[in-house]
């Protein structure tokens, strides 16, 4: 039999490889029992052939006994059966050579093997035990025996006896070495793989430390008595603690997680986190709160995970963030969704809806007031889009201030606005509106006063439509705007003049000298008399944009050539134009204000027009308000009456329409002085 197959047979067809733990138990059992087989049988036979028969029966029984186990150990693989059935048959085996020959030939040495063995296969404290039951057993048999032994024989047989023991003892002692070495050798390496592990366990903790500490989001695990298990960085300096012992091992829920927002009491059995422990489920939620030691509360969004170890739940682990910027930036959409960016009021949208909960029997009677805001396009046009956010956001003050809690106010767009009133009768709503009136005519922005085209109507019975009681009073505000426009109109523009001429006296001046000019050098011209009233109208508000540029500015010298360079200057004939193209009685001045700083030779502003490209009227406005500005403005520069003309003499051809100036110069000889005092000059 070759090697491998020798190791085959010991190892059971090498189901119990080297790196098994019972290893070298099967191999000794294996072992034991291949050299019992083959020794008790060859014993069996020299016994039967020298007339032993009784130890041949033992012999031979022993044999087959061992067989059987080796068969059922090859099949079973059961090592702790096999080697208590080994020990057994050893014993049995020994009790009966000892019992039927005594101790011929120093049989009895063999008595010294089997407590290595059983030590071996049985373990130290079951080997033990055997070991001195069978001790014991034998030596009672010896002392009711060894008087009837006689002197052991001394030949081949003892010494082959003597011998095998010693040689049996030896190869058991080493044979246990070998097995100590390797199992020491085991144990080395477990130890090394061991303390692997550790370190490898230690660098993954430390890991995955690192990670938990280094997240933004706020992570703690709870076991499922609810008490903190972990936490990280985020998770401490959200809840305000200092360190992790604050929390580790604490009641989290009677800690952070046991009151409402409200500071009302949260029951365990509502506490997701407790839900998430008792029911294994994962719960996300984004509307409630953490409660901080101060006594403070933090909005939380939080998912909360059951934990399971070997299939059992152990707990939960709960992800939080803090949720304040969210829900304030969700109130904020919120809010823009609903209200108008700009006057805080209710935005169209809203207000519709607002419309269809209002629109009830148990609000009846519902009133509506409609509003246009006067001014608003003047006041864009003249002062610029912040001066008109400042018109709209003054009136929806006012608006507010006014109207009652339960009052709905709305802007629908521009300078409309609509006040949703329930349980409020017609009468009461003319009230309202007289107020908003009221109010609104004491207050001004950039000199212009604020007004309100106003119309209202009421629902009084619920078979009536909120929509036609809308519309009925924005019919009534568009009477009133047509009813008052005139005078509407004629204040807006008077409030203008008056606040430029606040602002410059000499505005108010120049304006009239320059009116009374325009309407003689118009008659000098032969031009119709409802073309001279146009011509004098435009000339006494020809600066009339200066209103909507710095005082500075419009203070300055018009004739200073660096002045009509100034970029902010050059903006107040475009200003006037927009001004006058607001109001109807003054459309037809609008173009001639627009050019009157237009030079003949194409080098003035705003369009740079050329000869007579040039409207008459802005023409003649040329003249008049050049003459009035040489005279008055110069500071003494031009002396006199003569030298203005002289002035304009020289300018003709180039700045001024030289026919203009030839007629105006002419005029000025005959009737000069009379002009003059005319025009206060």
């Amino acid at each position: 039999m070759n090697c491998s197959a020798m190791k085959k047979l010991l190892t059971n067809d090498f189901r119990f490889k080297p790196d098994h733990p019972e290893y070298r138990r099967v191999y000794l059992v294996n072992v034991i029992l291949l050299l019992y087989i083959a020794l008790s049988g060859i014993f069996a036979v020299l016994n039967a052939i020298r007339g032993t028969y009784f130890v041949a029966a033992t012999e031979a029984a022993a044999a087959v006994l061992c067989l059987v186990t080796r068969y059922a150990f090859h099949k079973t693989n059961r090592v702790d059966v096999c080697a208590w059935a080994l020990i057994a048959i050893m014993a049995g085996m020994a009790a009966a050579v000892f019992a039927g020959a005594g101790d011929v030939y120093y049989i009895f040495t063999w008595i010294c093997v089997f407590p290595p063995v059983a030590f071996f296969l049985l373990g130290s404290k079951k080997g033990l035990a055997v070991s001195l039951i069978i001790l014991a057993a034998m030596a009672a048999f010896l002392a009711f025996s060894y008087k009837s032994w006689g002197a052991s024989e001394f030949g081949a047989v003892s010494i082959v006896n003597l011998s095998v023991t010693f040689v049996s003892l030896v190869l058991l002692i080493a044979y246990f070495e070998v097995s100590r070495q390797e199992a020491a050798a085991v144990v080395q390496q477990k130890n090394s793989e061991l303390e692997a592990a550790n370190r490898a366990l230690t660098e993954s903790r430390e890991q995955l430390r690192l990670i938990l500490d280094s997240a933004a989001e706020a992570v703690f695990g709870v076991d499922m008595n609810i008490r903190c298990t972990f936490c990280n960085t985020s998770c401490l300096e959200m809840l305000g603690l200092k360190s992790p012992e604050d929390l580790l091992g604490k009641d989290v829920y009677a800690l952070i997680h046991s009151r409402r927002k409200d500071g009302e009491p949260l029951p365990r059995t509502e506490c997701n986190i407790i839900r998430t422990c008792m029911e294994g489920i994962a719960i996300h939620a984004d509307d409630e709160v953490f409660w901080r030691p101060s006594g403070t509360s933090l909005d939380v969004e939080y998912n909360s995970y059951p934990q399971y170890k070997d299939g059992e739940l152990i707990g939960a682990v709960v992800t939080f963030m803090d949720n304040t910027l969210k829900k304030v930036h969700e109130q904020q959409i919120e809010y823009y969704s609903s209200h108008d960016s700009l006057t805080g009021l209710l935005n169209r949208s809203c207000f519709e809806t607002m419309l269809r909960k209002i629109d009830g029997r148990q609000n009846l009677p519902i009133s509506v007031i409609m509003g246009d805001l006067n001014g608003l396009k003047l006041t864009n046009d003249v002062f610029g889009h912040a001066a008109g956010d400042d018109l709209l956001v003054k009136t929806a003050d006012i608006l507010r201030k006014i109207c009652r809690s339960e009052d709905r106010i709305a802007r629908l767009g521009g300078d409309e606005f609509v006040i949703l009133l329930p349980k409020t009768q017609l009468q009461d709503a003319q009230v309202i509106m007289s107020r908003i009136r009221e109010v609104l005519a004491r207050e001004q922005v950039n000199e212009i006063r604020c007004s309100m085209s106003l119309g209202c109507d009421t629902k009084s019975d619920g078979r009536q439509k909120l929509a036609q009681t809308m519309k009925n009073a924005e019919n009534e505000m568009y009477k009133e705007k047509a009813r008052s426009r005139n005078k509407v109109n004629a204040d807006m523009l008077n409030a203008v003049i008056m606040a430029l001429y606040g602002k410059s006296p000499r505005e108010e001046r120049h304006s009239a000298n320059v009116s009374e000019l325009c309407k003689a050098i118009g008659e000098a011209l032969g031009l119709p008399d409802t073309e001279v009233a146009q011509l004098r109208s435009a000339g006494f508000m020809h600066d009339i944009g200066k209103i909507g540029i710095d005082t500075d500015a419009a203070g300055k010298h018009a004739g200073d050539d660096l002045e009509e360079e100034a970029s902010e200057y050059r903006q107040h004939p475009v200003i006037g134009y927009r001004i006058l193209n607001l109001f109807d009685n003054t459309l037809s001045l609008a173009e001639s204000v627009y050019s009157h700083h237009e030079r003949w030779d194409g080098t003035g502003f705003p369009r740079e027009l050329k000869g007579s490209e040039i409207p008459l009227a802005a023409r003649i406005i040329a003249v008049a308000g050049r003459y009035d500005t040489l005279l008055n403005d110069r500071g003494g520069e031009v002396p006199d009456h003569e030298a203005a003309l002289l002035e304009l003499q020289k300018e003709a051809g180039t700045r001024l329409d030289p026919h203009i100036v030839d007629v105006f110069v002419r005029m000025m000889g005959g009737k000069g002085q009379e002009l003059e005092n005319a025009a206060g000059i």
